[in-house]
């Protein structure tokens, strides 16, 4: 246990850590952890019920936790555990825990990598597939507010009297978007909610310099927009 990177615990009939891996874990030291509740240390302890896993009456496996290093920053962990007792009934609990934030933080990058890459040849084959160069910036738009499941879409062009609306799909709200001029050369995107919907706006380029910029809007007022 002291040269294995996860981290040993058990816990008391009173749900407290009795025993922890001399290394400690997550950056407490083990006397730290030592006499306190597992909650302590979880990420949201009211609300997540994981915290049964250091109390459990039943062997569990792989049980995903999310808990706070002693840094603040949120870690993944994978806990094992079981029940432990003697002739007189349940006397706490015993497990380990594995730290997988790298392998979680890496499958999520590569997911989102992956649904990038979607989210552009679908909006691409959508353009291609309009032959009337007219028509592809409309197409374009429609392309993006399916693409990201948003609400809206609007498209603008950079001209010498400011941005203009060059193509609009969906659902527009009384004031979609925000003045433009936000997006300046240093700053490449900007977010905004206000009056339950939620806007991103994003700057569009050639060679280095601003030449459009591209809005996306959900509404998060109902039940189906929350997030």
């Amino acid at each position: 246990m002291e040269i294995s990177s996860d981290f040993a615990w058990e816990t008391d009939a009173d749900g407290k850590f009795a025993f922890v891996s001399p290394r400690g874990a997550l950056g407490y030291r083990a006397e730290d952890l030592v006499g306190h509740d597992p909650r302590e240390i979880l990420a949201d302890p009211e609300k997540d019920d994981v915290s049964h896993s250091f109390k459990t009456r039943m062997a569990r496996e792989d049980v995903t936790v999310w808990a706070r290093r002693a840094d603040g920053r949120i870690a993944c962990l994978l806990v094992s555990c079981r029940p432990i007792g003697d002739t007189e009934g349940w006397t706490g609990a015993r497990g380990v825990c594995r730290d997988v934030t790298e392998e979680r933080e890496r499958d999520a990058a590569l997911a989102r990598a992956r649904a990038r890459e979607n989210l552009l040849a679908y909006i691409i084959r959508q353009i291609r597939d309009e032959i009337v160069p007219q028509h592809m910036m409309q197409t374009a738009a429609d392309a993006i507010a399916n693409a990201l499941g948003a609400t809206g879409c609007r498209i603008c062009r950079l001209t010498d009297q400011g941005f203009k609306t060059e193509a609009e799909s969906g659902t527009v709200p009384p004031r979609p978007v925000p003045p433009l001029e936000r997006l300046a050369d240093e700053r490449e995107r900007f977010n905004i909610e206000a009056e339950g919907w939620r806007l991103t706006t994003v700057a569009t380029r050639d060679r280095r310099a601003v030449n459009g910029a591209v809005a996306v809007w959900r509404n998060c007022s109902g039940p189906a927009g929350a997030r």
